[in-house]
Order: C-alpha cells, then sequence, then structure tokens
C-alpha cells in the first residue's frame, strides 16, 4: 500500500511520525526532568533537626543565639507541562535570638537574607531576586514570636518537644499573623528550632510566576532550622 503512495503524501506521513516521535520523547524527558528535580529537592528541615536523649541540662534562661548550622527558605509546587515538581530555596543567612525566662520563651526572632535563597537553578534565583521578589527593596524575611511558648520539661532537660508558635511574617514588605508548629530539639549547649509556616504567596504580594509552561501554585512553605546557643 505505501508504496501506491505518491511523494507527497509519504512525506507528509513520515513529518506526522517524526512528530509523534519527538512529542513521545519530549513527555519522556519532561518527566524524567521532573523526576530528577524531585530526587534532588531537599527534604523538609523538620526532619533535620535531629534528637536528644532526655538528661539533666543548664538553665535555659538567658538570651540565645543563632549559630552555625541554621538555614532557611522556601517550598514550592511547580507544575511543568502537567508535571508536579517540588522546589526548595535554601540559604544559611540566617540571625536570629530567643529570650527564655522559666519554661517560657518570651520573645524570639528569625530574620532571612533573600538575595542569598538559592535553588539548583541560577536562572530560577535569578527570577526570583528581580522578578518574585525585589530584594534590594525587601531583602529580608522575618518572623517575629508575638505570644510566649511554653517548653516544658526542655527548660532543665535535654530531649525534643513539638511546640506551637504564633507569630508574625514579615515578608515582601507586607506583615501577616501565622501560626507553625516548631520542633524543638534541646541539648546541654544548644537548642535547635525547626519547622514550616504555611503561606499564600498572594497574600504578600508576591505573584507566582506563570510562564505558560511552568506554573508555581500560590501556597507553599518558609522553612527554618535555627541552632541556638546560649550567650
Amino acid at each position: 500500500m505505501l508504496a501506491r503512495l505518491n511523494r507527497p503524501v509519504k512525506i507528509v506521513l513520515a513529518v506526522i511520525g517524526s512528530l509523534i516521535v519527538l512529542a513521545g520523547v519530549g513527555y519522556y524527558a519532561m518527566g524524567s526532568y521532573a523526576d530528577s528535580e524531585n530526587a534532588a529537592a531537599a527534604r523538609p528541615l523538620s526532619q533535620d533537626s535531629g534528637r536528644a536523649a532526655r538528661g539533666p541540662a543548664p538553665a535555659i534562661d538567658g538570651r540565645w543565639s543563632t549559630h552555625t548550622g541554621s538555614t532557611a527558605g522556601y517550598r514550592v509546587r511547580e507544575a511543568l507541562h502537567g508535571k508536579n515538581v517540588t522546589v526548595v530555596g535554601r540559604t544559611d543567612h540566617v540571625d536570629g535570638h530567643a529570650v527564655a525566662s522559666g519554661s517560657t520563651v518570651r520573645h524570639a526572632r528569625l530574620s532571612v537574607t533573600l538575595a542569598a535563597v538559592h535553588t539548583n537553578s541560577k536562572a530560577r534565583d535569578a527570577y526570583f531576586r528581580s522578578q518574585v521578589i525585589n530584594v534590594d527593596k525587601h531583602p529580608r524575611a522575618t518572623f517575629t514570636l508575638t505570644e510566649p511558648i511554653n517548653v516544658g520539661g526542655l527548660a532543665t532537660h535535654t530531649g525534643q518537644r513539638t511546640v506551637t508558635a504564633h507569630g508574625q511574617l514579615q515578608l515582601n514588605g507586607t506583615r501577616h499573623a501565622v501560626t507553625a508548629e516548631m520542633h524543638v530539639v534541646r541539648k546541654a549547649d544548644s537548642v535547635t528550632v525547626s519547622g514550616a509556616i504555611p503561606v499564600t504567596w498572594t497574600d504578600y504580594d508576591v505573584a507566582p510566576p506563570n510562564l505558560g509552561f511552568v506554573q508555581v501554585t500560590d501556597r507553599g512553605q518558609v522553612e527554618f532550622r535555627a541552632v541556638l546557643t546560649k550567650n
């Protein structure tokens, strides 16, 4: 039958066949890219705060400040040609402090340098710093505790505990009340606090990128791990 087809028809069929093959290759490539991106995405910081066996520790009273090992960033979901991709941005440019008295943390503040947040894509990072958030105008994101936190037995003992923190998140020149579950790990000479703050980006005047072939969802998380040592 093919032998009876004239040359133009054969060419058209060949082109159609090539397009079908390319479409299949493209779909497979996008799937492979999505899989590799998801595999490269760092796991939530709340899962990297470590553990501590229960035992006696010095009183927690006093001022604690961020130390080496502190990190923060964001976690968002992208839809890339119909494939779901998790994107994680991180930085260790984090500073902050907490003040405790008895078994209560009465004041805490954590600040992140946004220009230092990076993913595995330089192009994505450049777009974030110039189009998503104007980091020259709004260089930092800051969480401030607004209600005291009771840390219970961690005031005088090592161990771990989950607490609920109420505070304000300032991002892109906008401030909103937020609530976050925090995992606290107390060691003899340090306290590690980690967690994630759920955010709706448009609440902070952040327009999730929509470039046609890739769309970022409006909801995400601001993640953090603060390693604190006593002053």
